[in-house]
């Protein structure tokens, strides 16, 4: 059991599991033969047989190994339980990093309109863009309970897990901070294209009344 070592995805740990359960059913099927062995050994002993120390000696030996095995099954078990879940945290965790590198790229754009109409474009592209962020805030928080759950549950790769979490809990504070100099930004450019166009009209009204002069 110990040799097949971890799973190195989702499929593979459901897989090991699958595979893992079987084991326990063939050691359920030994059983009955397990105990034949036990009781015929035990009548030996209580039959005054010649050997009955050396039957002792093996008893004891078989109800040691079937104890181990018991137990090398349930640790067994718990490993693979853990280990589908730390994939399943994983496939979140990936899903979400990608998520935020999508949104990343999109906040990195220092175009900040040309003209008046061109920033209001902007604007509103932006709007729409921080509606998104705010509803994709919920798959970060719920990555971020799952992470919670493992690390409190002493998970095996806790420390791994400890690292992933807090990584992209600071890419999100990173990408909330990004969307708001941003929307500062364009505000910003939205006043300077308001008073360029105010100054050019202003300007050429007092050309015009100059020239009329």
């Amino acid at each position: 059991m110990v040799k097949k070592g971890l799973p190195k995805n989702k499929t593979e740990a459901e897989s090991f599991i699958q595979e893992h359960q079987n084991w326990k059913a063939e050691i359920d099927a030994r059983g009955e033969r397990i105990d034949s062995v036990k009781s015929f050994g035990q009548n030996l002993v209580k039959s005054g047989h010649s050997d009955s120390a050396e039957i002792k000696e093996a008893l004891h030996k078989l109800k040691d190994a079937k104890t181990k095995l018991a137990q090398a099954w349930e640790d067994r078990k718990k490993t693979l339980d853990q280990a589908l879940k730390l994939q399943i945290f994983l496939g979140y965790a990936d899903q979400t990093e990608s998520w935020i590198s999508n949104r990343e790229a999109f906040l990195v754009n220092e175009d900040l309109g040309g003209s008046l109409s061109e920033v209001e474009a902007l604007q509103r592209k932006h709007a729409l863009f921080e509606n998104s962020l705010e509803a994709q805030m919920e798959q970060v928080a719920e990555v971020d309970r799952c992470a919670q759950h493992l690390i409190q549950a002493q998970h095996y790769d806790s420390d791994n897990i400890k690292k992933k979490i807090k990584a992209i809990l600071l890419r999100k504070d990173k990408v909330l901070e990004m969307s708001k100099t941003r929307r500062k930004a364009l505000e910003e450019s939205l006043q300077l294209q308001k008073f360029l166009e105010g100054s050019y009209e202003v300007s050429s009204w007092l050309n015009e009344k100059n020239s009329g002069c």
